[in-house]
């Protein structure tokens, strides 16, 4: 290569690699201020080493150009490792998907994954996503939008609450909240604390603790544990979930019912075969679960007589008249109506983007106010089968 252009082209690669070679970034040129634009004469040269004959001399920089090819090999440089550092959190990553409800998201192949539903997370009927490294676990809770079921614990524990930056979460931007006790990170929660991320049809709730045996105190999230959180939880895409809602609904089996009795708040009641049983505390509450049927568990009915004021009016109250003094805030459909041959009232509550409808049906008996629940889970209702769950429900004599 003999032009000038070839020439410079190697000293460019050469000043390259003395850059590089530096170690701190920089190469340093040192010039008093007057000979900035003076040109570098060439050393005393050796006639055995001059030119051949044909070739154009050798030409020289200026400071000032010898100052902008550093620099452009600097943003070069730079620019390549800036692309590179983007690209690595993609790799070593495993997929997952849910189905039935609609998402998918990647995660590292040193943590493991676990689905973890019902009772064994918050509550029947509740679901999550559980990605584990070491003691640290991240905890996705998810539903539909409009069930009533929970998703996230309520929970927060001491410290105080810091917004460090945001992640994309299916599309749209959440704040990161981290909780600091005596400057260690202790909690990572996705999305405003104790408000769901609301994703297309999913109601999400995400959180990050570290369950390590021991004192609170030494609990200490690492950043590059909570990166590759930020990267799973950014992987996190809504997509087409499988099934209808009209499933399976016309086709339910009218026949095949359980009995079901509280003696010590004296009612029964018959249940579909296929529905579980479920509460916690059966003199509190009971809720009566069908299988899946299409996007959720169907039907859905439930059964609430808390031992508290408003579930303890005394004895002869009228249903109507307390219920018009507890201020319900929605308007009766049916004050004429009776269930297991008491007064009953009926409201209807229509479905919302954040709440299935569903039906309340309010009984007193013997001083206790029963609320019967009768929810349209993933929109399915089917006033037969309603009706003659209704109906089943008887009370004790003089209890």
């Amino acid at each position: 290569m003999n032009t000038f252009e070839g020439r410079r082209i190697v000293l460019v690669i050469g000043l390259a690699i003395a850059f590089l070679a530096s170690g701190c970034g920089t190469l340093t040129v040192e010039t008093e201020p007057d000979l900035v634009e003076t040109q570098v004469e060439p050393a005393q040269s050796d006639p055995a080493l001059s030119e051949p004959d044909g070739l154009e001399p050798t030409p020289t920089l200026t400071i000032k150009e010898v100052d902008e090819v550093v620099t452009e090999v600097a943003i070069l440089g730079a620019t390549e490792v800036e692309e590179e550092a983007t690209a690595a959190p993609l790799a070593g990553m495993l997929d997952y998907t849910n189905s039935d409800y609609g998402f998918s998201l990647s995660y590292p192949t040193e943590w493991s994954l676990a689905e973890v539903n019902d009772a064994d997370f918050l509550a029947p009927g509740s679901r999550s996503v559980q990605l584990s490294q070491g003691t640290v676990t991240l905890v996705i809770g998810y539903r539909r939008a409009g069930e009533q079921v929970p998703i996230g614990g309520s929970g927060v524990p001491a410290g105080d609450v810091e917004v460090r930056g945001t992640v994309q979460v299916a599309g749209q931007e959440v704040d990161r909240y981290v909780i600091v006790y005596e400057g260690k990170d202790k909690v990572v929660m996705y999305g405003q604390p104790g408000t769901p991320i609301f994703a297309d049809s999913l109601e999400l709730s995400i959180r990050m603790d570290d369950f390590a045996p021991g004192a609170y105190e030494d609990v200490d999230l690492s950043q590059s544990l909570q990166s590759e959180a930020d990267a799973i939880v950014g992987s996190l895409a809504v997509i087409e979930p499988e099934g209808n809602n009209d499933a399976a609904v016309n086709t339910y089996n009218y026949s095949d019912w359980q009995p079901y009795s509280n003696e010590s708040l004296g009612y029964s009641l018959m249940v579909p075969n296929q529905a579980d049983v479920m509460g916690a505390n059966p003199n509190g509450a009971v809720e009566f679960v069908g299988p899946i049927v299409g996007d959720d568990h169907w039907p859905w009915f439930s059964i609430q007589h808390f031992d508290s004021g408003f579930f303890r009016p005394p004895v002869g109250t009228d249903v109507r008249q307390w219920l018009a003094d507890s201020n319900i805030p929605y308007e009766p459909v049916d004050q004429e109506m009776t269930i297991g041959g008491l007064p009953a009232v009926h409201y209807a509550i229509e479905a919302s983007p954040q709440a299935y409808g569903r039906d309340e049906y309010y009984v007193i008996h013997d001083g206790q106010l029963f609320q019967i629940t009768l929810l349209h889970a993933g929109g399915n209702e089917d006033w037969a089968l309603y009706e003659q769950f209704l109906d089943c429900i008887t009370f004790a004599e003089g209890l």
